[in-house]
């Protein structure tokens, strides 16, 4: 973990502050201690589990006070979905997007029915940022027990006065301005402006200081004004997307601007699945975010393994080929389920689902999931008759050195997790995309837009 996220969170819940409320400050210091991961430009996505009788506790004292004497409360998950969309009237920019898409894609005839959007540059950032319109609606339903100017204080005054970075943070800096620079999607502006605001041609190590004045100053915005005031015209969310216009952007702002629609978070019903124990003890429920988040494919993952009745410990090679079995045909099939959730009401997720429960209840699919982990099941079954993998894969760790082949790890995702004295818990992971997102970092606020483009592909004009 970062010292300096625990940190922020730890004193929020000491201010008598609910998990979301410390979420919410350690996602904020995340984004200015680890800029290559997270962060204003980027995209957001929470869980939360809150007890049905759970208010905003006024004191922790009191919190701890209303705990006593009870047994396990059942608890209310939902899923916040900040993943951001694109503005309202995007077609135009879309048709443009297509053209570029086409020309700089030099693959044969037969394989361009559909244009792989690129990692990063002015053709990878589509959507206008979803992590602060989500930090603020997670305020608004899960906190009030401590002023938002307050929660991003943390962020703001290591901003401002600085933070020390340490082994981890250099290595990860220097690896991710090293791609950027290396993929050359950048155009001369861009790219130079890159360069003065991440230091890229001589990278701070480990113990040096790095300050932001510019990220300070939205932060301050966002604390003083909100969501609102961030996101207006003149606000760091409209400047950046004006930036990256400017620098070969296709995707424009309405002339009227930004609309709440185009950055607001939305609250979904998770996903959820039941995982058996392989020795036949204890269930527990895993949930996640639904629609545009890859948790349906973990879900999926786990509803093979425990239709499959593997056992880890004692059977490790046939664990391992299950496992990779299950990825890659759940892996083959995410990209045409992935979808947006927000285009369905909850209401309507739940009846399709065959749910007659009350909405608030937040029902469980498990029914429906523990039919699709059967079917995927009997899928990787046939995988394992075929003995697809079997010669790569053994049972006594004949690619015990494989690991030292494989490429480092890129940082690309952070997550928080915090839990209150209420039972309140929260999981809120954010993202970039690739790291420092498209590359496209506005000098004047100090932050990156993300690559939300990356990994799919626009289809090419009928």
């Amino acid at each position: 973990g970062n010292p300096y996220a625990t940190a922020a969170a730890h004193s929020i819940l000491l201010a008598g502050g609910t998990a979301a409320e410390a979420a919410i400050a350690a996602a904020a210091v995340l984004g200015v201690v680890e800029p290559y991961n997270g962060g204003l430009g980027g995209d957001l996505f929470a869980l939360v589990a809150a007890p049905y009788d759970a208010g905003v506790p006024s004191s922790p004292r009191k919190a701890e006070a209303s705990q006593r004497g009870k047994s396990v409360r059942p608890l209310r998950v939902t899923t916040l979905n900040g993943s951001g969309r694109a503005p309202t009237g995007v077609a135009p920019s879309l048709s443009a997007l297509r053209e570029q898409l086409a020309r700089e894609d030099h693959r044969p005839a037969a394989e361009r029915a559909a244009h792989p959007i690129p990692k990063r540059g002015p053709l990878s950032t589509l959507t206008v940022p979803g992590a602060t319109g989500a930090l603020c609606e997670l305020y608004v339903h899960h906190g009030g027990a401590v002023p938002w100017e307050l929660l991003l204080q943390p962020a703001i005054d290591l901003a401002l006065n600085g933070f020390v970075l340490s082994e981890h943070t250099a290595t990860a800096w220097r690896q991710g301005v090293s791609e950027v620079m290396g993929e050359g999607r950048l155009g001369a502006r861009a790219e130079a402006d890159f360069r003065a605001i991440w230091l890229a041609d001589d990278p701070p190590s480990a113990g040096d200081t790095f300050v932001n004045v510019e990220l300070a100053r939205s932060l301050a915005l966002l604390a003083r004004g909100g969501c609102d005031a961030f996101h207006d015209e003149d606000g760091p969310i409209s400047h950046a997307l004006r930036y990256a216009s400017v620098n070969g952007s296709p995707l424009q702002l309405p002339a009227s601007g930004l609309r709440r629609g185009d950055w607001a978070a939305t609250w979904e019903i998770p996903e959820q699945t039941e995982v058996r124990s392989p020795r036949g003890g204890g269930r527990c429920t895993v949930f996640g975010p639904r629609g545009n988040s890859q948790a349906a494919a973990t879900l999926d993952i786990l509803d093979v393994l425990s239709e499959l009745h593997v056992r880890p410990t004692r059977e490790p090679g046939r664990y391992l080929h299950a496992l990779l079995s299950a990825k890659r045909l759940v892996y083959s099939r995410k990209r045409t389920a992935l979808g947006d959730g927000s285009v369905r009401s909850p209401s309507a997720i739940a009846r399709q689902a065959g749910i007659r429960t009350k909405p608030a209840l937040l029902p469980s699919l498990s029914g429906e999931r523990r039919r699709v982990g059967a079917t995927l099941a009997a899928e990787v079954r046939k995988l394992f008759e075929s003995g697809w993998a079997a010669s790569a894969i053994g049972t006594e760790g004949e690619n015990a050195t494989a690991h030292e082949q494989s490429p480092a790890p890129s940082p690309d995702t952070v997550a928080v997790a915090v839990a209150d004295r209420t039972g309140q818990l929260v999981t809120l992971s954010q993202s970039l995309g690739p790291m420092f997102g498209s590359g496209l970092c506005d000098p004047a606020v100090g932050f990156c837009l993300q690559s939300r483009g990356y990994g799919f592909a626009i289809g090419a004009a009928a």
